[in-house]
């Protein structure tokens, strides 16, 4: 009778946590660690980005909304822990005597080993996709998925969020264990469907920087049901074999990020990562299991590599493999430019004209993209105004007489991008006459 009573204390108190952490987004308890990349350089904003975690104690629908004014991208990773034995569940030492051991004690690291700890969410084990099957764990990491069964992909109807307070990393969470003062488990759970309405109070941020602080603002407001895409989940290596294209899919790559593989519009939602959660074997002892999700989102092309922020701030999580870099260029159309001159002059003589060309490759690959247009440009070295000239589509620069310049810098643009590459020539000193 007291290990029963223990075994329902433990489900309990895995589930009554997450009451507390549904409400930030979790399967049983801790905050989702959401973390955002600013919405552009130089901006200072953050995207408006959400993840949502939709949870009524057997269906976990995981996904991303876009509440914001442009396209963004996502990554989405699923920590996984899980204890047996007295106590299993207790969090922060509430029970002194707990005996419950971490179903997988350690992980190993870039820098060694690291014991997994309930209390803290970083040293929990990353959901990786297993050879066999997406939704079990890699055949490295056993354990979990003997318990647990996951169901990953699909849509649903979902409530746009009311929080649209870019600088809040909390996650939109429908379903609390505490039901809403119902007294049933969450019965506060609404199973969304076309054309249903709810009235909420709208939070939006009112200043410029990038912290989640107090400085807030709200607006009564009527949102409308809406329907997520229909998402396929697949590893890296079957978009690669595929063909690397973008499409309604999350991709999963062998570190355990998982990738949104096309742009997210403005007020749209991806599909389903994950979908739902069974339980398929008892343990014969006290029991606790949780998930914690971890989202990061960016504009196209701030992805952070160049200063270590963003999806390249380790303390975060791994920085997307080569593999997933090339992902992200691709689905964003960011391409590598590399321009040229018809007779590779690096030096120009006033009055004279030189031909330009340009070639476009995936971004971090070699592969060619054929018909791509561009747009030329010629500038000063140090933006100098400048009489010498091109021909904004055929690429021709007219160097003039008149400019007392000793270098310039011609550039082509990928139409339709931000993508571009330059070219820099000297110019030449006239002879004396």
């Amino acid at each position: 009778m007291i290990k029963n009573r223990r075994k329902a204390f433990a489900a309990a108190s895995a589930v009554t946590l997450a009451a507390v952490i549904v409400l930030t987004g979790t399967f049983a308890w801790q905050s989702m660690n959401q973390t955002a990349r600013n919405e552009a350089r130089g901006k200072g904003l953050n995207p408006g980005g959400r993840l949502h975690d939709d949870f009524n104690g057997e269906t976990k629908k995981v996904y991303v909304e876009n509440f914001g004014e442009e396209a963004i991208f996502a990554r989405i990773r699923l920590d996984e822990y899980m204890e047996l034995g007295d106590g299993a569940g207790t969090k922060d030492s509430v029970i002194g005597n707990s005996t419950a051991k971490p179903l997988i004690a350690a992980k190993q690291t870039g820098t060694g080993s690291v014991s997994l700890d309930i209390d803290d969410v970083n040293t929990w084990l990353t959901h990786k996709p297993g050879t066999d099957s997406i939704e079990d764990c890699n055949a490295a990491e056993p354990g979990f998925h003997d318990y647990f069964k996951w169901t990953m992909g699909g849509k649903t109807w979902y409530m746009p969020t009311f929080d649209k307070n870019k600088d809040s990393l909390d996650a939109d969470v429908n379903g609390t264990l505490a039901g809403g003062g119902t007294g049933i488990p969450y019965g506060d759970y609404i199973e969304y469907k076309e054309n249903d309405k709810e009235w909420g109070s709208a939070i939006y941020d009112v200043d410029d920087n990038t912290v989640q602080d107090e400085n807030v603002t709200t607006a009564r407001e009527e949102h409308t049901a809406a329907e997520t895409l229909d998402a396929a989940v697949i590893t890296m290596a079957k978009w690669i074999e595929d063909g690397r294209n973008p499409g309604p899919y999350w991709v999963y790559d062998v570190d355990g990020w998982a990738y949104w593989a096309q742009p997210i519009e403005p007020n749209t939602a991806t599909g389903l990562l994950l979908a739902s959660i069974e339980q398929i074997a008892e343990p014969d002892e006290d029991w606790y299991y949780s998930i914690n999700a971890v989202g990061q989102f960016a504009t196209a092309g701030d992805w952070g590599k160049e200063d270590n922020t963003g999806f390249y701030d380790t303390s975060k999580g791994a920085a997307p493999s080569a593999n997933a870099e090339i992902l992200l260029n691709q689905i964003a159309g960011l391409v590598d430019v590399t321009v040229t001159e018809a007779s590779a002059a690096t030096v120009v003589e006033p009055g004279k004209t030189y031909t330009f060309s340009a070639t476009a490759k995936i971004a971090g690959t070699n592969e060619a993209l054929e018909g791509k247009a561009f747009t030329w440009s010629v500038t000063g070295k140090d933006d100098e105004e400048i009489k010498s000239t091109i021909d904004a589509k055929s690429g021709v620069l007219t160097v003039s007489k008149e400019d007392d310049l000793k270098h310039l810098v011609i550039t082509a643009t990928v139409d339709g991008s931000t993508s571009y590459g330059t070219y820099t020539v000297q110019v030449a000193v006239p002879e004396e006459p």
